[in-house]
């Protein structure tokens, strides 16, 4: 149940993007010792117009502690944009966690991705209030590239094993 560098960890998310668009979030992460991998789905809702668009991320990672307070990962892999179209390229992602005590911790966990030449830059930061192998979130999610931005706070909950 460990924050840092856990067996397994999933985490669920609802956030209030700007306009009429809403965001479920559902990430996974697993490993053993300093080797994991993650995955990562948005799904995001438009109403008016009623459009979808999921963005999808995977990455092998090498998790790296510093101390019983900080890690920080690297990890290298793919990001899929899939609405109307799906295009997929390489994304690379460092999150770095840091969790003072068993009772809370802040996390950065940006990725930078190419499409077919086009930056998507993924901006994640978090805190969250720990008890035993669970944790609630609150955080700000800001996902950009040249000409569209999706952005705004989240709730979520966060299982580790």
């Amino acid at each position: 149940g460990e924050a840092l560098i856990p067996f397994f960890r999933a985490d669920g998310e609802y956030q209030n993007v700007i306009g009429d668009i809403a965001a479920y979030s559902l990430r996974a992460e697993g490993g053993y010792g300093a080797w994991g991998i993650q995955v990562r789905n948005t799904h995001y809702r438009e109403k008016n117009p009623a459009d979808s668009l999921d963005y999808i991320q995977a990455y092998g990672l090498y998790r790296m502690s510093f101390g019983n307070h900080i890690e920080v990962d690297l990890g290298i892999g793919s990001s899929t944009l899939k609405g109307r179209e799906r295009n997929s390229g390489i994304s690379f992602t460092m999150p770095v966690l840091v969790h003072p005590n068993k009772h809370i911790g802040f996390e950065l966990r940006p990725s930078w991705s190419d499409i077919h030449g086009s930056g998507v830059n993924d901006w994640d930061i978090s805190m969250e209030l720990d008890y035993g192998h669970a944790a609630a979130r609150i955080g700000y999610r800001w996902v950009y590239s040249r000409h569209e931005e999706l952005r705004g706070p989240y709730i979520g909950v966060s299982f580790r094993f």
